[in-house]
């Protein structure tokens, strides 16, 4: 495995310059953008894709002042899965709240979830009425405060009516759930990324779509044995193109537990252009998968 270099810039230069432009992003959100970026690249985005990153970052440009909030929110993408692969592969949601004292714990099947609709990793897990409790629950309410948009500066984010659902658990609390993120380039599948143990030492490892391990990790540690390919992989696979038919490059993620199928979310820009690839070559390939389709004007 060759491992991807590291651009480098003078340590003075670049802590002065991160501060600086992240200070100017609380005004200027794209600023904010460059400021995550040049911390995790060591540089500023390049023009000529040096890497994958340099892709996502300027998918973000590109896309800046597209309205993409419908596949951004957890509740109204939910209507776009429907029409397009059917809802049979949504998870059930119990209710939609604008604060948590509006849930009543009686009314609700457990296990379930407790989210957001407008943002990442915002999930409380309710197993029981006991997890039901205000020191838990008020944790949502500082969801609310963080407006990812401005944060990271993903035009996706912008827009969205901060909202709260439960949804149902769709796995047992004692199993860890895959999450299977499918690259998608021009609407074709050409990496799938599995996510594991996302709570106990999150790990991820990357195959082809014919199910062909590949030894590079995006952003984090990579996992070194074999997973099985599901037995409904080829469902999931039509299920992951045909919602990304649409776009020159997105990711769709999908949940496979007891042989059921569910979306997860659509991500148009994976890491924030801030995930190091280990391999310079897997880096370079999946850089050249999105110019392939780069120019199609029929794609977003």
């Amino acid at each position: 495995m060759r491992i991807l270099k590291e651009s480098r810039i003078p340590n003075i230069v670049f802590v002065i310059a991160f501060k600086v432009l992240f200070i100017l992003g609380k005004y200027n959100t794209k600023l904010r953008g460059i400021a995550f970026f040049l911390l995790a690249n060591k540089r500023f985005p390049s023009q000529r894709f040096k890497t994958f990153n340099d892709v996502i970052y300027r998918r973000k440009i590109d896309l800046w002042d597209m309205d993409l909030s419908l596949y951004a929110d957890k509740l109204r993408v939910r209507d776009f899965v429907a029409e397009t692969v059917g809802e049979e592969y949504i998870v059930p949601i119990q209710g939609v709240y604008d604060h948590w004292t509006e849930i009543d714990p009686e009314t609700l099947t457990y296990p379930c979830v407790l989210k957001s609709n407008h943002a990442q990793g915002q999930v409380i897990f309710l197993d029981s009425r006991d997890d039901f409790t205000k020191d838990k629950l008020t944790a949502s309410e500082e969801w609310f405060e963080r407006d990812y948009f401005r944060f990271g500066g993903e035009p996706t984010y912008r827009g969205i009516t901060p909202k709260l659902y439960i949804e149902d658990r769709i796995n047992t609390p004692d199993v860890d759930l895959k999450d299977y993120k499918f690259q998608c380039f021009g609407g074709v599948i050409k990496s799938v990324t599995v996510d594991m143990e996302r709570f106990s030492g999150h790990k991820r490892c990357h195959y082809s779509r014919e199910w062909e391990k590949q030894d590079y990790t995006l952003g984090l540690e990579f996992y070194p044995g074999e997973i099985e390919r599901p037995a409904n992989y080829e469902t999931m696979v039509e299920i992951a193109e045909k919602l990304a038919a649409p776009f020159k490059y997105i990711r769709i993620d999908l949940y496979n537990f007891d042989g059921r199928i569910y979306f997860g979310e659509m991500t148009f820009f994976h890491g924030n252009a801030c995930s190091q690839n280990s391999s310079e070559y897997w880096d370079k390939w999946l850089t050249d998968n999105y110019l392939a389709v780069a120019d199609n004007k029929d794609l977003i």
